[in-house]
């Protein structure tokens, strides 16, 4: 419903939008991820899902003025990412969340940032949750707007995730 960086893109009020995506094969990969969109914040203070597979797979979200990547095994162990907000540059970002089997990564706009949390081991866990864009169940709703979200499951590399960055 507004110009995005690809395309169109999607105006979220900070109330009550969201998308909602029923769960399904290709959204629950089971060794690598990578979740990636360009997101525009007019908030980054709230604990907001940017992407969330509902329960507790993997999520890209921001709390508390930082931005964090996470992925979850079957037996609730998490690899955790983080940067913060202040890296944020004014307008469009394109973020990245990368977990290659065993420790998940950040990208910002191309560039890696942030931590590498704990890293774990075995399959990420698949509960059959919907996955929800702009959106933290229980939580807080996406003041902003979001643009060519996509989800791999496979590990892609930096300079992959440069080229999307460059909107390639």
């Amino acid at each position: 419903n507004t110009v995005g960086v690809i395309d169109d893109a999607l105006t979220f009020n900070g109330i009550d939008d969201y998308i909602l995506v029923t769960d399904s094969g290709p959204l629950s990969p089971t060794q690598e991820v990578t979740v990636c969109g360009w997101f525009w914040f007019n908030d980054t203070a709230a604990n907001t899902g940017l992407i969330w597979k509902h329960s507790y797979n993997y999520a890209l979200w921001t709390v508390s003025d930082t931005v964090r990547f996470a992925v979850w095994n079957a037996s609730s162990e998490g690899s955790t990412a983080i940067f913060s907000t202040s890296l944020l540059e004014a307008g469009w970002n394109f973020i990245a969340g990368v977990f290659d089997g065993t420790n998940s990564k950040l990208y910002l706009n191309g560039a890696e940032t942030g931590s590498v949390g704990d890293s774990i081991t075995g399959p990420i866990r698949d509960n059959a949750g919907d996955l929800y864009i702009g959106y933290r169940p229980g939580q807080d709703y996406f003041d902003g707007i979001i643009d060519d979200v996509r989800i791999f499951d496979k590990t892609l590399s930096e300079a992959q995730i440069s080229q999307l960055a460059r909107g390639l």
